[in-house]
């Protein structure tokens, strides 16, 4: 299966999902998959990640999956079963995370005979109990904007953990989208995902990263990028998430709804850029030594 073009892998995972995993749950863990994946588009992100993603995994023996859901060890056992897989979750900011998706993974293990996908609860913006070099593929998805303390060391860690020539899969919402530039012209927050959550959880996002940053991380990090691209957050009938995540209602202001009417115009000029898409996907290769110390403009001085 690692060998199949990304259509059919994508035609593969979609029937995952829909014909294999879906029907065979019925108890409340359900109600997690089905908001947290099936009715925001987060299901088809995975997809499109991980259609990348699988084809390059022919020639891995280990993977690390880090910050990681049930849900993509479930993906990754169905396509590659051949590999050793660990998965480490999750960042502090998402500690406080309901147990219910977990549940639901040890509900499915049982209906499916033991089938184990454990992630082990770790806080991995600290050190982490494994040795050097002891994997040759790392994913990383949607995790590098929820890390609060310091993106370096994880990242640093990440490099810590990866063989040299080893190869690094990374995605995080890209803050130079064209969706996110039209939000700033509109008086609108670019974040991809700018909502608080109730306490204790805070800031769901810690930081969106640009194009540049993320770039100038995993350089410091000892990484060299090797593919650098973006995708779109697919738009549902039930879910539109550029809508959802707007200011809703009227302001006690007037404001200036556009700047000179020209945001629309400058969505269109930017949106099939292949760098402004809503998620920065990146396949690196850790080839140089890893530096942890802090780098600007990312890290500020406090002299």
């Amino acid at each position: 299966m690692t060998d199949a073009p990304a259509s059919s892998l994508s035609d593969t995972l979609q029937a995952l999902f829909h014909k294999e995993l879906i029907p065979t749950i019925a108890h409340a863990g359900y109600e997690t998959l089905k908001k947290r994946y099936l009715e925001n588009g987060h299901k088809d992100r995975l997809i499109e990640s991980y259609s990348r993603i699988i084809p390059s995994l022919a020639k891995t023996d280990s993977v690390l999956l880090m910050g990681a859901s049930p849900l993509e060890g479930f993906i990754l056992r169905r396509t590659v079963p051949d590999i050793s897989l660990k998965m480490i979750g999750s960042p502090e900011s998402l500690l406080y995370r309901s147990r219910d998706e977990y549940e639901f993974f040890r509900q499915h293990d049982v209906q499916r005979e033991g089938e184990l996908y454990l992630v082990e609860r770790h806080n991995i913006e600290t050190s982490l109990p494994l040795p050097d070099a002891s994997f040759d593929t790392i994913v990383c998805l949607e995790v590098l904007e929820h890390l609060r303390r310091d993106p370096l060391f994880t990242l640093c860690e990440m490099r810590r953990l990866l063989n040299t020539g080893g190869t690094l899969f990374l995605s995080t919402p890209n803050i130079n989208s064209a969706r996110s530039v039209r939000r700033a012209l509109q008086w609108e927050n670019p974040m991809f995902f700018p909502s608080f959550g109730p306490p204790p959880m805070g800031i769901l996002h810690a930081h969106e990263y640009s194009v540049r940053e993320v770039l100038l991380l995993l350089d410091r990090a000892g990484f060299t990028p090797r593919e650098l691209s973006s995708f779109n957050h697919v738009t549902l009938d039930s879910f539109d998430h550029d809508a959802r995540y707007r200011c809703g209602g009227s302001v006690p202001f007037p404001i200036v709804e556009e700047v000179d009417g020209s945001s629309e115009a400058l969505f269109e000029k930017l949106k099939d850029h292949p760098l402004r898409g809503d998620y920065l996907f990146i396949q690196a290769v850790g080839e140089h030594r890893y530096n942890p110390e802090p780098i600007d403009p990312i890290y500020c001085s406090l002299e």
